[in-house]
């Protein structure tokens, strides 16, 4: 079973490295605190709203999101207009502020109604990142790096569809976060990971390849992480199976006694989550 783990997190990471070469995806150093591009995906991708939009009350709201125009963009949102209006490839004015970087206008038209839940009707390729069909902007905006992370955490507190799995890896947004993260950790990562669960997440869904996210946290040595999943997740109907999971791979690593983190064992850490397994079995079903 641990093979199969260890060979599925493997193959996990190959197949999203080969999607990013398909969609010319950047990969910039990973950073738990981004800045910001200098040049928006919109521009850099030569886009005009109406390329994607045929109705002229969304081509309004895109004009002033364009021109950083919030007064005009308040005025707008004033009257009644549907903000989920999708246009080519199921695109939204949610996705257009996101393609022109702006987190101002992302976040005025999430509290006006806009929904990050709209999947994408078919891939989208830009020259800076690569979108997917099925997928909706936060699955996909976790693994923007560089550029995608403050707008997942604004869309954190208005997806009313948490576990709505990635099309490519059937990760949720969980799973998302975790390989965005790749094995940085500490409590910012775990306050994030607080957030993601408000949504309603379940931390032990399984993505495509049978991992949980906790089982994904654990191979990537983010042990404190780990454990607050599985606090997280231990009442629910698929506890067992994660425990599990998670104590053969834990057992494993032991053995393996080679194991370090930016330079340092984590054998003790190690030691604490085995001592939180043996403390908290879960329920039987």
């Amino acid at each position: 079973m641990l093979g199969g783990f260890v060979l599925s997190c493997f193959t996990a990471s190959v197949s999203y490295v080969l999607l990013q070469m398909v969609f010319h995806l950047a990969r910039p150093k990973i950073a738990l605190t981004v800045s910001r591009p200098a040049v928006t995906m919109r521009a850099k991708s030569s886009w005009n709203p109406i390329d994607l939009f045929h109705d002229s009350a969304t081509l309004e709201l895109c004009a002033a999101i364009s021109s950083r125009d919030y007064l005009e963009l308040d005025r707008l949102l004033k009257q009644p207009r549907d903000l989920n209006q999708t246009g080519k490839s199921g695109i939204t004015v949610l996705h257009w502020a996101y393609f022109e970087n702006d987190l101002v206008a992302f976040t005025t038209l999430l509290k006006a109604g806009a929904s990050p839940d709209i999947v994408f009707t078919e891939n989208v390729e830009t020259d800076f990142y690569g979108f997917f069909k099925d997928s909706t902007l936060p699955l996909d905006s976790a693994q923007h790096r560089g550029y995608g992370m403050p707008f997942f955490e604004a869309s954190l507190p208005y997806i009313r569809t948490p576990n709505h799995l990635a099309p490519f890896l059937g990760r949720t947004i969980l799973h998302a976060y975790i390989a965005y993260c790749s094995g940085a950790s500490g409590p910012p990562v775990i306050e994030m990971m607080g957030k993601i669960l408000e949504t309603g997440v379940d931390p032990n869904i399984v993505d495509a390849d049978g991992a949980t996210a906790a089982g994904v946290a654990l191979y990537l040595n983010m042990i404190d992480e780990c454990i607050f999943l599985l606090e997280a997740g231990k009442n629910t109907p698929n506890a067992q199976a994660t425990n599990a999971a998670v104590r053969e791979l834990l057992i494993t690593k032991l053995k393996g006694n080679q194991i370090a983190k930016n330079g340092r064992a984590i054998t003790a850490e190690l030691h604490a989550l085995q001592a939180w397994l043996d403390a908290n079995p879960p329920p039987t079903p």
